[in-house]
């Protein structure tokens, strides 16, 4: 049985959210928990508390939430829909990393590469961008898309646990990642002992 996370938002964005739901790739389950009926149907199988502890549970998000890519990307396109900034999350992100020829880039849980596709042209050629992430169908994923750049390589890590020597990078980036990480002072160690380091995590 698959897991639904609910999302906790005002009434307009899940009255809008119902209305699009067959556009996405999956079925998104939208519950609302000032509905006495959702309550009823979902309030003992999804508490704000499991929905929480499923965000962080790893096997959870290795073998069922990040298997594919479906789920991510179902979550992308409400996004790329709804949001008011016109300007673009990945853009203004890549805008601070501040890339120079030789540097060497870790990211942690690149998901589907989408920071780096969609910047792609703006990428200097003389850097080295590792790629990780802790599921196996994200890297799968990702490499589909940029395998054939010798800029990038791929390589299935835990945050919380770098297979790297102490300052092996010039920046480490966790884009929208660590609320997955259920050590996150741990895995901040890590990307400080991995080099210089940005975390972009929005509302997270």
């Amino acid at each position: 049985m698959n897991k639904a996370v609910p999302y906790i938002g005002d009434n307009a964005f899940r009255a809008e959210a119902r209305r699009h739901q067959s556009e996405f790739r999956e079925r998104v389950l939208v519950i609302d928990f000032d509905s006495s009926n959702d309550r009823a149907q979902y309030g003992n199988l999804l508490p704000k508390e499991a929905a929480m502890h499923w965000i962080s549970d790893q096997d959870y998000l290795k073998n069922q939430q990040y298997q594919q890519p479906n789920n991510l990307g179902a979550r992308i396109l409400i996004h790329q829909r709804f949001s008011r900034n016109m300007y673009g999350w990945n853009r203004w992100v890549f805008d601070h990393l501040n890339l120079r020829a030789g540097m060497r880039v870790l990211e942690l849980g690149c998901g589907t590469a989408a920071l780096w596709r969609e910047n792609l042209s703006r990428v200097p050629r003389e850097v080295e961008v590792f790629l990780s992430d802790y599921s196996a169908g994200m890297l799968a994923e990702a490499r589909g898309y940029l395998g054939g750049d010798e800029r990038f390589c791929f390589s299935e890590i835990d945050a919380q646990s770098l297979p790297f020597a102490d300052a092996s990078f010039d920046l480490v980036v966790a884009n929208h990642m660590l609320y997955h990480v259920p050590d996150i002072p741990r895995a901040i160690g890590e990307m400080r002992r991995g080099g210089g380091f940005l975390v972009d995590e929005g509302d997270a």
